[in-house]
């Protein structure tokens, strides 16, 4: 299982908690996907060949821990949630724009568990390999519980 970064200066233990926040946003990602294009997850190669009709690519980036004392309480780290959507070139634009203002309302400024995201940006759309690609950022920050040793 995955944990958070080394023990903090008091020598308390971190909680494993990059798993558990992967499984709240990628449960609250498939509970509110409501458009046929599927999901193809981090931990997954893409489909060969691709989908026609395209595809969302879930993948989530884990940064620096930072502590709000010296004694390590208050710890919290911070992360971004990077989903690529492609559609079919040609006839997919309008479909794109309504999955970006989607995952927009999903994602940002709101709470999910004890994750909270912050500020949601997208790419300008690319044109590649027959597809229309768009790569949507949704920022957060959630906190680190310690264990007691």
């Amino acid at each position: 299982m995955t944990t958070s970064n080394n023990n903090d200066m008091a020598g308390n233990t971190p909680v494993p908690v990059v798993a558990s926040v992967r499984d709240q946003i990628a449960a609250h990602l498939q509970s509110q996907w409501s458009f046929a294009t599927p999901i193809i997850w981090e931990n997954m190669p893409p489909p060969s060949p691709l989908p026609k009709s395209g595809w969302l690519r879930f993948r989530l980036w884990h940064g620096r821990t930072l502590a709000r004392s010296v004694s390590g309480e208050g710890r919290f780290r911070h992360g971004s949630l990077r989903l690529e959507i492609a559609v079919a070139n040609g006839d997919g634009a309008a479909e794109l724009d309504g999955m970006v203002n989607h995952l927009t309302e999903v994602f940002d400024n709101q709470t999910i568990g004890n994750v909270q995201f912050t500020r949601l940006t997208s790419s300008p759309a690319d044109s590649s390999g027959g597809y229309l690609i768009v790569e949507v950022v949704a920022h957060f920050i959630h906190p680190i519980p310690l264990a007691a040793t």
